[in-house]
């Protein structure tokens, strides 16, 4: 893979609202810090959040160990654990109105692999299972606006390979591109749930894929001069606008992908090495990340028009501080 699998908002998770992807008439940028878990150490995590910003999933320490939770409406509420579970569990992505959450737990102390979750209000944690021949391990990464639709990645008889859960079919694999081992994964899904994002290994190395119902798995490319690499990992609610990174003559450099203009590298952030692409706007033109060097790492903004600048530039520009 180019990027690391999960690369949460571990900043004692202050999280910024959703208020630099939102219309212009929501309210102000703001920055809140989430709290923790009761009867749990100072420790918790954001690595989801709902497309307005409402609701944000992840992990923290509790009173029963480490457990996934959900944040709504100023509340920290934690989402318990499978039967039988051994309260090792965190969140990655949520439905539009919060009532579905998904992400990794681990099952059991004897079997310490993580393996996928579906969270709902109604059913509480389920396993997901693995694919066919796989031993249980995998991770639930992002799922459909009405929740009914989930992807990651799972072991299966042939290697890791990206899935696409629902409750109909149950968990499908996508397969991945021509090479000598199956290792994909799926990072996001459309709202619409009929576009999912991710990654394959191939004969030229680990490219960034775009599958839809209709036309199964396409890979995007990588950008021009550097070694053969790229990850898409996010995607905006119609499929249209694809975002990740790739490795080019600049180093790892985000990427912003559509149908007409394909991939296109933003460069790096100012002062760092490597820059990723992690979330984009419904309409394609708000690009956000994170910058890494080899002393610290910076969040940034991409804004068609504007280039992209630091999450602290932006939110000084917007009063805060």
């Amino acid at each position: 893979m180019v990027v690391s699998p999960k690369l949460p908002l571990r900043q004692n998770t202050l999280v910024l609202l959703g208020a630099l992807l939102l219309p212009s008439s929501a309210p102000a940028a703001s920055i809140l810090g989430l709290g923790n878990l009761p009867g749990g150490g100072p420790e918790s995590f954001a690595m989801g959040m709902s497309p307005y910003g409402s609701v944000v999933v992840g992990g923290g320490s509790s009173a029963l160990g480490s457990e996934a939770f959900r944040w709504q409406n100023g509340t920290l509420t934690a989402l318990g654990d499978v039967p039988g579970g051994s309260f090792r569990s965190y969140g990655t992505g949520v439905s539009a109105d919060g009532t579905v959450v998904v992400g990794a737990e681990v099952s059991s102390e004897s079997s310490p692999n993580e393996a996928p979750f579906r969270w709902t209000e109604a059913g509480g944690m389920v396993a997901l299972g693995s694919l066919p021949g796989g031993h249980g391990t995998g991770l639930a990464k992002g799922v459909s606006g009405d929740g009914s639709v989930v992807v990651g990645f799972s072991n299966s008889v042939t290697g890791g390979e990206a899935f696409r859960w629902t409750e109909a079919e149950g968990m499908v694999g996508l397969g991945g591109f021509p090479s000598g081992l199956l290792r994909s994964a799926a990072n996001a899904i459309s709202s619409d749930g009929y576009t999912i994002v991710g990654w394959s290994s191939s004969n030229s190395g680990d490219q960034a894929f775009r599958w839809t119902t209709g036309g199964g798995m396409v890979g995007l490319g990588d950008l021009a001069g550097g070694v053969n690499g790229s990850e898409a990992r996010a995607v905006s609610s119609d499929g249209t606008i694809i975002v990740g990174a790739s490795w080019s003559s600049a180093g790892l450099v985000p990427f912003r992908w559509s149908e007409s203009s394909g991939m296109v590298g933003l460069g790096l952030l100012t002062g760092t090495e490597r820059t990723i692409a992690n979330g984009v706007s419904d309409a394609g033109d708000l690009i956000v990340g994170t910058g890494f060097s080899s002393t610290k790492s910076k969040a940034f903004l991409w804004q068609e028009g504007l280039g992209m600048q630091t999450l602290e530039a932006v939110l000084l520009s917007k009063g805060v501080d």
